[in-house]
């Protein structure tokens, strides 16, 4: 059965790396789901690099943790994560078109990585 486009609100419990992240998702009607979700198109560097991947997780922690975000899942990767594309709903509308994802490569955290 193929993984289908959805859309979700979610709470970020925390950070995992530049590229992952522990996610409370709401799924309606008082129904929460937690679980590990990588970030779509994007590979940060691993925490084993030192000071890189130690940059790229501290952005994303300082950026995400604790906020109800949009999550826009894409599909399964090999572990059965699903794939997200975050979006801050406190930004502007013009912003909002930047995804976290895309703010990571803008900001060099991360490369793109073709899925």
């Amino acid at each position: 059965m193929p993984f289908s486009f959805y859309q979700y609100k979610a709470t970020v419990i925390r950070v995992i790396d530049g590229d992952t992240a522990w996610l409370r998702i709401d799924r309606g009607f008082r129904e929460f789901f937690e679980t590990s979700c990588r970030l779509f198109g994007i590979n940060a560097p691993e925490l084993s690099t030192g000071a890189p991947g130690a940059a790229s997780k501290d952005w994303l922690t300082q950026h995400i943790t604790g906020k109800t975000l949009y999550v826009v899942s894409m599909k399964l990767d090999k572990y059965g994560r699903p794939l997200v594309t975050l979006y801050d709903p406190e930004t502007t509308v013009a912003e909002f078109n930047q995804s976290i994802n895309q703010q990571m490569l803008n900001l060099g955290l991360a490369v793109p990585l073709a899925d």
